[in-house]
């Protein structure tokens, strides 16, 4: 009887403790540059060289797409000013959403050179 109520109490102990962990989300982190800008979000294209850049700023968004560019709409929160070519490096506030372009949250976003 009293190995059986100890099997419980351990039993019990181990599934309360894995409950309580954390699993934190990966983060995501890349950089690209800004194509496009809108009230609190950004068009990215990623993983992209300056002379890249150069090549297809003056496209349109609507030949972009056809293009076969890794394209993301960054959506973030505060008074941040971005201009069409920045070069940005960002980290994702959870998970994207898989339309193209992508969609996610920007947890930071900066400008870098």
């Amino acid at each position: 009887m009293k190995s059986k109520c100890q099997y419980w109490i351990f039993f019990v102990l181990i599934f309360i403790l894995t409950g309580c962990t954390q699993v934190s989300e990966p983060t995501i982190k890349n950089t690209g540059y800004v194509i496009k800008v809108e009230d609190n979000r950004i068009l990215v294209a990623e993983n992209i060289t300056h002379e890249k850049y150069e090549l297809i700023k003056n496209i349109s968004f609507e030949d972009l797409m056809g293009e076969g560019l890794s394209l993301i709409y960054l959506s973030y929160d505060g008074d941040e000013v971005f201009e069409k070519g920045n070069k940005v490096e960002y980290i994702i506030e959870g998970g994207i959403n898989e339309s193209y372009p992508a969609q996610a949250k920007a947890k930071k976003i900066t400008v870098i050179d």
